[in-house]
């Protein structure tokens, strides 16, 4: 996805973006956990299965023990057909953004809580001054294709939104990461600015969540891909911190920002 005034591949075949995704700097090419983890989770997949004891033995990381051992038990036989939103971030999110994201963190955490005195609550995201170097749009299971396209567009602007407000603070990094939840289907991208107006929307990673008994084998497809995401705000945020305050020679990114127009249609979809 490209955001640009005019777009410059209007015209593209699918053998050329084939071309253009190729060149996708945010691929992940290597595998996220080490063997030692991954036979682990194997191994727990199996022993479940088998109606056995699938308690994984804590190995020093924050993946194993009673997180795991609580996804395990928690998850339906069939998954409903549709449920709250609440509901859905309590049984299939926290076991998993939980254990990875809270701590000691160069970031701070939100996790779908409502603002006091407001009628706002904003998804999953994780901050640094108040600047978002994570949002989302999370929906249930039974979730409309008309609410994904509008908060597929919603979430998209604010990650814009926040690159404009790293570079005006501190001039970069330039880049957010943005986490789309609907259903079953994770989807994370990561938004740079590295050319004059366009902010590129780069494909990360894409996972389903356990959501019952017969999809238990993604345990390990989800566990990574929250794993390597919080690898990668984490080096973001952490990059934004080192970057003094105040005065500062903006990087030439400073001279490609576009404001997000101002239209009350465009203001009614971000808040």
């Amino acid at each position: 996805m490209v955001f640009h005034q005019i777009c410059p591949y209007p015209n593209f075949t699918r053998q050329e973006w084939q071309s253009v995704i190729k060149t996708n700097p945010y691929d992940v090419k290597k595998p996220i956990l080490p063997d030692s983890l991954s036979n682990a989770f194997h191994g727990a997949i199996v022993k479940h299965s088998l109606g056995e004891d699938s308690y994984m033995i804590p190995d020093g990381t924050d993946l194993t023990g009673p997180p795991h051992e609580h996804l395990m038990k928690s998850v339906p036989l069939l998954a409903p057909s549709k449920n709250s939103e609440d509901e859905h971030c309590v049984k299939y999110l926290h076991n998993l953004t939980r254990p990875l994201f809270l701590g000691l963190k160069d970031y701070e955490v939100n996790f779908n809580k409502a603002v006091k005195g407001t009628n706002k609550r904003p998804d999953f995201s994780c901050n640094v001054d108040k600047i978002p170097f994570l949002n989302s749009e999370i929906k249930p299971l039974g979730c409309g294709p008309l609410q994904k396209t509008k908060d597929m567009i919603k979430v998209h602007l604010q990650t814009r939104k926040a690159i404009n407000q790293q570079l005006s603070s501190r001039g970069g990094p330039g880049e957010s990461v943005l986490l789309n939840n609907f259903g079953d289907v994770v989807q994370t991208y990561v938004m740079d600015l590295k050319h004059d107006g366009m902010y590129r929307s780069w494909p990360f990673l894409t996972s389903k969540l356990v959501i019952d008994q017969p999809s238990m084998p993604l345990i390990e497809s989800s566990f990574s891909h929250f794993v390597s995401l919080e690898r990668h705000i984490s080096a973001l945020a952490e990059n934004f911190k080192k970057r003094p305050e105040g005065t500062f020679t903006p990087p030439l990114q400073i001279q490609y920002m576009r404001e997000i127009p101002n239209s009350p249609q465009i203001r009614r979809l971000l808040n």
